[in-house]
């Protein structure tokens, strides 16, 4: 149900790796290994995915999205070497300079808050929707990849309430410029009016 949504979701990270590549079998073998992936992802989600999103569920989501031999390490200003691994939580700031992501003393709750929140919905809109990718990139509870689970997770939350899909990675890889853009004026301001509006940008864009 959910591989070709999925898979359109990602296709945008698979052109940036693609596109200046000539050699054509190894293009070929990204792209099998690509599929693979997909395949493994969607099978995940039709197991696992329930009415409620659970932070479990974007941990496990965060651990088969990357080899287990992925890991980060950071040093922060303590001079404290930090090593996260897929499914481990953040554990080290993101920069000194900027102060309104979650500290990583408050990412499970203010993770849990939010899908709290969002699982409480009765009438879905696509406002709550992206309004969830949002509020999710402000509490960015991985050391990586938190564009890419929030795009795909919202795609398919889309999918699943009938509506079209947010295409996120798309104005990622696309539009930096224009992606930090929106999520400006969603900062100053998050009425359901505002998310409204970026929806239209967001579709304008996206055609």
């Amino acid at each position: 149900m959910y591989q070709q949504i999925i898979k359109n979701t990602l296709l945008p990270r698979l052109d940036n790796i693609v596109w200046n590549i000539n050699d054509n079998q190894k293009k070929a073998d990204i792209e099998n290994n690509f599929n693979t992936h997909i395949k493994i992802i969607w099978e995940y989600f039709e197991t696992n995915l329930k009415k409620e999103v659970t932070a479990d569920f974007l941990v496990w989501l965060h651990k088969i999205l990357l080899p287990s031999w992925y890991k980060i390490e950071a040093i922060w200003n303590d001079w404290v070497k930090r090593i996260m691994f897929p499914w481990d939580y953040r554990k080290h700031y993101l920069s000194k300079y900027i102060t309104d992501f979650s500290s990583v003393n408050e990412i499970e709750k203010d993770l849990k808050n939010l899908l709290d929140d969002f699982n409480s919905k009765e009438d879905m809109e696509r406002e709550d929707i992206l309004r969830l990718y949002f509020d999710f990139w402000k509490i960015h509870p991985f050391a990586d990849s938190n564009w890419t689970i929030s795009a795909i997770l919202c795609d398919v939350l889309c999918f699943r309430n009938k509506f079209e899909p947010l295409n996120m990675l798309n104005l990622r890889f696309k539009d930096k410029r224009f992606l930090f853009g929106i999520i400006e004026l969603y900062g100053n301001d998050k009425t359901f009016e505002c998310l409204t509006h970026l929806l239209n940008k967001i579709d304008n864009f996206n055609k």
